[in-house]
């Protein structure tokens, strides 16, 4: 049975987790679709009659005239397996919505022979096999936010569950090499960053960055949380003395490139100083790496951040990361095209 209060929590909560929602739409092939998707996927609702904007729903009001029984009932008949959906038409107030439940399944679902999986107020059509693929998530962070860190992860793992692989330094064993864990950041279908004032400033972290730029396709793998001051509060007892890096002010995003161009030129200075390569040889190699970070790489990684739609912290959190979390949830055949 359709859990009324339940809907109408989500929709005032503005909860867009394993949720698809349209204006109208009571095509048989195009909700057959979004059936099989949640199935395969972790379940969840179809709302027709309202719509998302800006993270938002809004009511267009359903009208109960449709013959959706009918339309539904053939949508069945086409579903392999046959799996149960519950639906029924709802008022909130004076608004009016067609709400359609899809419970997981424990084996893909086609709708007239094509399976499909669940993506951000969407579904995606993928291979049979694909369906329980396990996208990797490589997460780059400075220590100092490790507490930030902490809380999203458990998010991610709590929906997800076994559903995705999740790498942070904290898996590394005595002796690991730390450099060889960061080189396995091509290796992941997604890399989610922490962007704090100690990131911007970690080498390691900036090596990160460099990796992933490298990607032609990075824009699509790159997922990140933005932190301010105003998190304060969830880093516990050991917040760093500054957590806000201002990434959308182009005079701070001016300040982070000097520091790398002064640390430039400071080992620069002293490695002339010595006058050895033999002796300097691996201070070249991070020279050269300090130079790549501020000629190139933070300043790309800083547009990037500054031009995307993104949410800080404490927006992400409201929803418990569902926005994050509907990125990773897709397929092989997306995360590696």
């Amino acid at each position: 049975m359709i859990n009324v209060s339940k809907i109408t929590r989500i929709i005032e909560t503005n909860n867009t987790n394993n949720v698809i929602c349209r204006s109208l739409e009571l095509r048989p092939n195009v909700l057959g679709s979004f059936i099989s998707g949640l199935a395969n996927s972790e379940g969840g609702y179809i709302f027709i009659g309202i719509e998302l904007q800006n993270n938002n729903y809004t009511f267009n009001n359903f009208i109960s005239t449709f013959k959706y029984d009918d339309i539904l009932s053939s949508i069945s008949t086409r579903l392999e397996p046959k799996i149960e959906v519950s639906y029924q038409l709802i008022c909130i107030e004076t608004n009016r919505l067609l709400a359609i439940c899809v419970d997981k399944s424990e084996t893909p679902v086609s709708y007239d022979s094509e399976y499909y999986i669940y993506g951000h107020n969407d579904v995606i059509l993928i291979n049979k096999e694909d369906i329980n693929y396990k996208p990797t998530v490589f997460i780059s962070y400075a220590s100092p936010d490790a507490a930030i860190v902490d809380i999203v992860e458990s998010s991610i793992r709590k929906s997800l569950k076994e559903k995705v692989s999740i790498s942070r330094f904290t898996e590394l064993h005595y002796k690991d090499s730390f450099k060889a864990f960061m080189n396995t950041i091509q290796d992941h279908d997604y890399v989610l960053c922490f962007v704090t004032y100690s990131y911007l400033r970690s080498r390691a972290c900036m090596y990160e960055v460099g990796e992933v730029i490298k990607d032609h396709r990075y824009s699509d793998r790159l997922l990140f949380v933005v932190l301010n001051e105003k998190d304060r509060c969830y880093y516990g007892d050991n917040a760093p003395e500054i957590i806000e890096a201002g990434v959308y002010d182009p005079q701070k995003r001016a300040d982070f490139i000097l520091y790398w161009k002064t640390e430039y030129d400071k080992l620069d200075k002293k490695i002339k100083e010595i006058g050895d390569y033999e002796a300097t040889r691996d201070l070249s190699t991070i020279l050269n790496e300090i130079g790549n970070v501020y000629r190139n790489d933070i300043s790309k990684f800083m547009e990037f951040i500054a031009d995307e739609n993104g949410k800080n912290f404490c927006t992400l959190k409201e929803n418990d990361f569902a926005d994050i979390i509907a990125r990773i949830k897709i397929t092989k055949e997306i995360c590696r095209k």
